[in-house]
């Protein structure tokens, strides 16, 4: 028996509508109650096998993403999270924290760890078990552990920790690491300077929102932000278009 497959179409063929969240940093935004962590918990769903008609069908994440989250008190082991946490105060010992008297924090444990160094131990862990992209929540995370503002890197100069706002550029560029990250984002507008790509969620549905948080991030912000002297960590995606322009400029005039 013959079909024209001109008329009827292979039963193989699916037509779908949809959205893919590329390589990089992305940001989902948007007001309280519009679903930004819906749209996370579904990701973080969708590296699970699922069944028919269990509402998870349409949604695949990669299978190594992992969630990352804030887990007070929990233990941690010989933990390289210096890329987080570095000179520590002098002390015998800091949160529970059992370490060397140089204050080594290649080599971190303690039996209670605090928020912020809770979730930079399970970065460093995510990492180290091949992870290929991090899942964040805001509402779920250590504050002074995704962000700290131009006042409070003024207020306080010798912090310890710096923010995983400061790494997530570096993660994704690493040839060793090449890790993305989802960060679900309400309170603090200075992520928008690192955002490869912005999700914005309005009554439950999903938009493009980078060129209005390109735009935002443009008139906000000033220049290059060094963090606890460790030299730039934070470049903001416009400046190289903008030093472009400048040596442009500057060879006209040289001509003229």
């Amino acid at each position: 028996m013959m079909m024209d497959t001109a008329s009827s179409p292979l039963p193989t063929t699916v037509t779908m509508r949809g959205m893919i969240i590329p390589r990089g940093v992305t940001l989902i935004v948007g007001g309280g109650y519009h679903g930004k962590s819906t749209l996370l918990q579904a990701l973080c769903m969708g590296v699970y096998d699922n069944l028919p008609f269990d509402g998870r069908e349409r949604c695949v994440s990669h299978i190594d993403a992992v969630s990352i989250r804030a887990e007070d008190g929990r233990y941690v082991n010989n933990a390289n999270v210096s890329a987080f946490l570095t000179n520590l105060p002098s002390g015998k010992s800091i949160n529970g924290a059992s370490i060397s008297s140089n204050q080594d924090t290649t080599r971190f444990s303690t039996k209670d760890a605090s928020g912020s160094t809770s979730q930079a131990a399970n970065v460093i862990e995510a990492l180290e078990a091949g992870a290929s992209t991090l899942l964040v929540d805001e509402d779920i995370s250590a504050a002074n552990f995704m962000a700290r503002d131009g006042r409070m890197r003024a207020m306080i100069m010798d912090e310890p920790i710096t923010p995983l706002l400061y790494r997530v550029n570096g993660l994704f560029l690493s040839k060793e690491h090449q890790v993305s990250t989802v960060v679900v984002v309400g309170g603090v507008g200075e992520w928008l300077d690192v955002a490869d790509a912005v999700v914005l969620m309005k009554d439950y549905v999903a938009y493009d929102g980078l060129k209005k948080a390109q735009s935002v991030s443009y008139q906000f912000s000033y220049g290059h932000v060094q963090y606890g002297g460790r030299g730039v960590v934070h470049r903001l995606p416009w400046e190289a278009k903008e030093e472009k322009k400048k040596t442009k400029k500057a060879v006209m005039v040289g001509e003229f």
